[in-house]
């Protein structure tokens, strides 16, 4: 059986003027890191567009593998 590990695409957004006022969070999978960083990197772009309607918000993504069920046997194991 082969093992398809996806990827977390999390967005994180924050005014510069009041980072603490206004932080978005997102996260979507991916099948692979390539769609994944496809996805992020055209939504960041997106955003820098039309950054005024954002109160000049600055947006950041990463695309990092989600655990595999062996991950997550192994955390179940040592109590994490």
């Amino acid at each position: 059986m082969i093992e398809i590990v996806p990827y977390i695409l999390v967005i994180i957004g924050w005014a510069q003027e009041a980072p603490k006022e206004g932080l978005l969070i997102e996260h979507r999978l991916f099948a692979s890191e390539e769609a994944c960083r496809a996805e992020g990197s055209e939504y960041v772009a997106q955003r820098k567009i039309y950054a005024k309607e954002f109160n000049n918000a600055r947006f950041e993504f990463f695309c990092v593998p989600a655990p595999t069920q062996s991950d997550i046997e192994t955390m179940r194991e040592k109590g994490e």
